[in-house]
């Protein structure tokens, strides 16, 4: 299944796929109840009490004072785009914001596969849509797998200043700090094709640097290798699960 015609996109429609899956990964919000000796109490007089309890070390206030989480919920990013999974599994094509940097990422795409591959001496297999063998409500379309062995994610950025922001990630854990976006995606990627593995790539041909009379392109291209986090896959995994719990909420809502 070729990436970006109708059936690629019927096959994603209604799913959390990677490259939104950021979104349901950042901050909660927890909505709390405040208890002392098992009666409830305004947060105002919890803190003042804990303060003062604190303060007179005082165990038996400190132990007769609770802080219960009652709720969690998602981001409004998160719940902004469990909406738009549950508007198109009512049908609705939402329509997909074009710029023409991302037009340029897509048509430079396969020069930074050949680019890779020549620099590497490796061969890239395409891949269409992967539906997740743990949850058939969310999916991945990597850019590739080399050798069977490993994923590629490759960005080419418009903006040749994005790219050198990209040339300070060395490692995954800077890749999360600086591009959690990509992070994420990688890391779903990953849990959803059980490969590993896989290269964060991001490509921009205007870098070329004149080295003893030749040009070079030395910078031109990053490729780090991220290694699949088992925590951060297994809280990935929970978020989507909740997220389309109350995806399937939503719509029984709205079939009533």
């Amino acid at each position: 299944m070729e990436q970006r015609t109708y059936e690629w996109k019927e096959a994603r429609r209604g799913l959390f796929t990677a490259s939104g899956i950021y979104k349901l990964m950042g901050e909660k919000k927890y909505e709390y109840k405040y208890l002392y000796n098992n009666e409830d109490i305004t947060y105002q007089k919890y803190n003042a009490m804990l303060k003062k309890a604190n303060e007179k070390n005082d165990s038996d206030i400190l132990n007769s004072l609770q802080k219960i989480e009652i709720s969690s919920s998602f981001s409004e990013t998160g719940n902004t785009y469990i909406l738009e999974k549950v508007t198109e599994a009512l049908g609705v094509d939402l329509n997909e914001v074009s710029t023409y940097a991302m037009q340029y990422g897509i048509d430079m795409e396969p020069h930074a596969k050949a680019y890779y591959e020549q620099s590497f001496n490796c061969s890239i297999t395409d891949v269409g849509f992967i539906v997740a063998p743990w949850c058939n409500e969310s999916g991945a379309s990597p850019d590739g797998i080399i050798n069977n062995q490993k994923l590629i994610e490759i960005k080419c950025p418009f903006n040749p200043v994005h790219h050198t922001q990209n040339l300070l990630i060395k490692s995954a854990e800077d890749l999360k700090k600086l591009r959690p976006e990509y992070y994420w995606q990688v890391q779903h990627q990953m849990a959803v094709t059980e490969i590993y593995k896989c290269d964060f790539v991001s490509y921009c041909p205007a870098f070329i640097s004149e080295i003893n009379g030749k040009l070079s392109g030395i910078n031109r291209m990053i490729a780090i290798e991220i290694t699949a986090n088992e925590i951060d896959i297994q809280l990935m995994k929970e978020r989507i699960f909740e997220a389309v719990k109350i995806k399937h909420d939503l719509l029984n809502r709205i079939k009533l």
